[in-house]
């Protein structure tokens, strides 16, 4: 927009400057008019229509000097709203293409998330499996440790009836012995 601004503004002064040049033109030629009257008039006339055709002459130098500083200065702005141009296009591109990636990535993150959470729910389930192996297998413990406790208790009844046994069975012995010696 500011380009088109500059560019319309070139224009405007360019069709000034033609106006001015068209005007500086004009007056030439009435001059050159005023100077045929002059001639035919004296050479007084002459004189004053020279001195004001100089002045006529200075003021279109001038206004084309001022035209040429201001074409020149819009000329360099224009240069310079180009490049600006440019460095935003360049900007927007990069910009377009890091937002194209973001999107690439965000529309990859819902597969990642389901992957991560089947990941994640796969552990849940082992480590569920494993609680339940390690609570039945603790059951189990605790129901070997009772039947060994059991069985501990009915070896020391065993042990001491065959204590017992043995006992009467030493002093059967003995009275044998005794009876068998006398």
């Amino acid at each position: 927009l500011e380009i088109e601004a500059q560019e319309q503004a070139l224009e405007q002064l360019e069709k000034s400057t033609q106006e001015a040049t068209r005007k500086a033109h004009d007056a030439e030629q009435k001059a050159k008019s005023a100077l045929d009257a002059l001639k035919a008039n004296g050479f007084l006339m002459i004189q004053e229509k020279d001195q004001m055709l100089k002045y006529v002459e200075e003021e279109v130098d001038r206004v084309k000097g001022l035209f040429e500083q201001k074409e020149a200065r819009l000329t360099s702005e224009r240069d310079s709203a180009k490049q600006a141009a440019q460095q935003l296009a360049r900007e927007q591109g990069e910009l377009t293409q890091r937002l194209h990636q973001l999107q690439q990535e965000l529309q990859q993150l819902p597969g990642a998330l389901e992957a991560e959470k089947a990941k994640s729910q796969a552990l849940e389930t082992a480590c569920s499996k494993a609680q339940s192996e390690a609570k039945d297998s603790a059951m189990h413990l605790t129901q070997v440790e009772d039947e060994m406790r059991e069985l501990l208790s009915v070896m020391e009844q065993q042990k001491v009836a065959s204590a017992a046994k043995v006992k009467q069975l030493a002093t059967i012995l003995q009275d044998m012995q005794a009876f068998g010696m006398h």
